[in-house]
């Protein structure tokens, strides 16, 4: 077992999407990297955001304020937010492919990621079916706040990681 590849071994012998000439351009063009990072910025910004205004409001954060008339205002604005996170985030990606693939702090952060669709969808699907129970002035089931707290903590961690990745990939 000792002579057994590593995941990111096997991972970076992929080919190297990084050395495609958009790619390249992108990278070595400071312009157009500053205006994918400002457009991934305002995406993150804008679905982090509602995130932790839902995610707050689940928790107990104002009980007047309705949880269905926020998750209405807040979910399109989270859907819309993936316009910008998901072209610019894989283009930042492909930038950088080889690099990234190796990075134990960017697998983390796209299993945190993934995770976070799948705990979104388990809440829609699950616990927020009854939310007529728990609209509003009322505490919301403990599923549903085990959900907002796991996902409050979740995607503040997917910030942080996005925040280290650039000074881990500089060392």
């Amino acid at each position: 077992m000792a002579n057994a590849p590593s995941i990111t071994a096997s991972v970076s012998a992929l080919p190297g999407i990084d050395s495609f000439p958009f790619f390249v351009a992108v990278r070595e063009s400071p312009t157009l990297m500053a205006a994918l990072e400002i457009g991934h910025l305002t995406g993150i910004s804008l679905l982090i955001g509602t995130v932790i205004a839902f995610d707050l409001r689940i928790l107990g954060l104002n009980r007047r304020l309705s949880v269905s008339v926020l998750a209405r205002h807040l979910l399109p604005l989270g859907v819309g937010s993936l316009m910008l996170i998901v072209p610019t985030g894989l283009t930042m990606f492909a930038v950088r492919a080889s690099d990234l693939l190796t990075e134990r702090l960017f697998l983390v952060k796209i299993m945190l990621i993934f995770a976070g669709g799948i705990l979104a969808v388990a809440f829609h699907t699950g616990p927020y079916r009854s939310v007529s129970d728990w609209d509003t002035e009322t505490t919301a089931p403990r599923i549903a706040r085990a959900c907002a707290l796991g996902s409050l903590l979740g995607w503040l961690i997917v910030l942080a990681l996005g925040v280290l990745l650039p000074y881990k990939l500089n060392e």
